[in-house]
């Protein structure tokens, strides 16, 4: 089954075109603690680090987690 946050388009995040559900679901984890643009800078971010990744397969978890690593660092998050 996949999850809501693994059914984005890499190519849609590369072009500026970050899918809500994404952002939902990092805000909803995050217990609604990050501002949603911000969840998109950190996305948008990310997904430079990935942007010449040979194997695009694992891209959105990976960028998922370091969005989350990244805001639970900043704003000193707790884990749920």
């Amino acid at each position: 089954m996949e999850s809501r946050s693994e059914s984005y388009d890499h190519a849609s995040v590369a072009s500026g075109n970050i899918d809500n559900a994404l952002v939902e679901s990092i805000w909803y984890e995050l217990n609604g603690r990050a501002d949603r643009e911000y969840i998109d800078q950190a996305i948008l971010e990310a997904n430079s680090r990935y942007q010449n990744a040979v194997i695009k397969t694992f891209v959105p978890i990976f960028i998922r987690r370091y969005v989350l690593n990244k805001l639970r660092t900043e704003y000193n998050f707790k884990n749920n």
